[in-house]
C-alpha cells in the first residue's frame, strides 16, 4: 500500500496480527486487509452478506455500518471489510459482557429482558438494557395482564391465529402503556408464560397504574373481545413486584375485572 501512511507503532492487536499474517506468509491482499480493517469503508453490499449468513439484526447492522465513519472511511477490498465488520462484532460483544443477541431484534431482546427481571435472574445493570437505550432502578413497579378464557379460544384456533393473537395483544399493550411518554421514557412488556404479559414501568402511583390497567383492559376488550385479570406489585424490586401482581390478577379469578 504505497499510497497509505504507515506508523510506528500499529496498535497493540493491528500489529500482532499482521506480524502473525507474515509469519505464515500470508498474502499482501491480506496483510492489507489486517492492517486497513480499523480504517476501511465498509459498504453496504458488503454489510447485507456478512450480515444476512450471520444473521445480524438490522439495528446492529445499522450501528456497524454507520459507526465512526471519518475514520472508516478509507477504500479497500472485501476481505478488509469482512475483518472490520467481524471487528466490531467482537467490540459489541465485549461491551456487553458477551451477550449473544446479535441476531435478535429489539422485541426479542425485550422479551428476553423481561423474563429474567421479573423471574429475579437480572437487575438494572442487565447489559442489554443499553441495547434497548434503557435504565432501571431496580424498584420499578410491575403490571400483570392475564387473559381469561384464552385456553378456549387455542382450542378452536390454528396455531397460527393462536401465535398471531398473542402477538397483536403483546403490540397493543405496548402501544397503550408508552402513550404521552416523553423522549426515550417508556415501559418494558412482554409475553410472560402462555397468556399473560408483564409491564415493568417507573410509574409508582397507585392511581396511576389503576388507569393504565383500566384502559388496557377496555382496548383488549374492544378489539379482541379478551376479558383480563389484572394486578401489580409496587415498592420492591422488580421479581417481587411481579409476584404481588400475580397474587393480585389470581385474586380476580372469580369476578370479572371489567367494569360494566
Amino acid at each position: 500500500m504505497n499510497w497509505a501512511e504507515w506508523t510506528v507503532p500499529f496498535h497493540n492487536h493491528i500489529g500482532e496480527s499482521h506480524q502473525t499474517a507474515k509469519k505464515y506468509h500470508c498474502s499482501q491482499k491480506v496483510l492489507e486487509a489486517v492492517a486497513l480493517h480499523h480504517h476501511v469503508k465498509i459498504r453496504p453490499r458488503t454489510m447485507n452478506l456478512i450480515g444476512d449468513a450471520l444473521n445480524i439484526s438490522k439495528i446492529v447492522r445499522l450501528d456497524i455500518f454507520h459507526y465512526k465513519p471519518a475514520q472508516y472511511a478509507a477504500p479497500g477490498s472485501n476481505l478488509a471489510q469482512v475483518i472490520a465488520i467481524l471487528d466490531q462484532m467482537c467490540a459489541i460483544e465485549r461491551k456487553f459482557r458477551g451477550f449473544s443477541g446479535l441476531g435478535l431484534e429489539p422485541e426479542q431482546i425485550e422479551y428476553e429482558v423481561v423474563r429474567d427481571l421479573v423471574i429475579g435472574i437480572s437487575g438494572k445493570d442487565d447489559p442489554r438494557l443499553e441495547v434497548l437505550g434503557l435504565s432501571l432502578t431496580g424498584t420499578e413497579s410491575v403490571i400483570l395482564f392475564d387473559l381469561r378464557a384464552f385456553g378456549s379460544y387455542v382450542k378452536m384456533h390454528t396455531e397460527y391465529e393462536v401465535q398471531n393473537m398473542k402477538a397483536s395483544i403483546l403490540q397493543l399493550i405496548r402501544t397503550l402503556v408508552r402513550v404521552n411518554r416523553e423522549g426515550k421514557e417508556r415501559d418494558l412488556v412482554a409475553l410472560i408464560g402462555g397468556d399473560e404479559y408483564a409491564v415493568v414501568t417507573k410509574v409508582q402511583d397507585p392511581v396511576i397504574l389503576d388507569k393504565m390497567i383500566e384502559r388496557v383492559a377496555r382496548v383488549i376488550k374492544l378489539k379482541t373481545g379478551f376479558q383480563v385479570r389484572a394486578g401489580y406489585g409496587i415498592g420492591n424490586n422488580i421479581d417481587e413486584n411481579y409476584h404481588h401482581a400475580r397474587i393480585q390478577a389470581e385474586m380476580l379469578k372469580e369476578r370479572r375485572f371489567l367494569p360494566k
